[in-house]
């Protein structure tokens, strides 16, 4: 066992791993998303977080991945980012940073350049 408050180089070193006699499990906090197992005879499986398969493995698992498999656990955080800024802004604060329409607008004409390159074979556009 290692345990340290502080290990230089890491970033949040976490891992956890659990040995049996017929296989073993690790995980890691930076890689999340996903739990390997390792049996002792028979290639690693790699099982990812909230993925289509998960509920037949575990009804506790899937209950507890509220955000769709692909995301990382952080996604969340982001749109709470979002909206901490917008209600800041409301109630006066200045310098606050969240999307506003012209960011919408942007994106939807990089879509539409994006379309429109495809439809022509990959030329470049004009994005609006």
């Amino acid at each position: 066992m290692v345990t340290s408050k502080i290990a230089t180089g890491e970033e949040n070193g976490i891992r956890l791993r659990v040995y049996g006699e017929k296989a073993s499990l690790v995980w890691n906090v930076e890689e999340g998303n996903y739990l390997h197992v390792k049996p002792a005879f028979g290639p690693e499986r790699i099982y990812k977080r909230n993925a289509p398969y998960v509920e037949g493995l575990s009804a506790v698992a899937k209950r507890c991945s509220r955000i769709p498999a692909g995301h990382h656990e952080g996604f969340i955080e982001a749109f709470a980012n979002h909206y901490r800024e917008f209600c800041a802004a409301i109630n006066g604060a200045k310098g606050c940073d969240f999307p506003q329409a012209r960011d919408g607008r942007r994106t939807i004409q990089f879509v539409d350049a994006a379309l429109e390159s495809s439809k022509a074979n990959g030329k470049w556009v004009n994005v609006g």
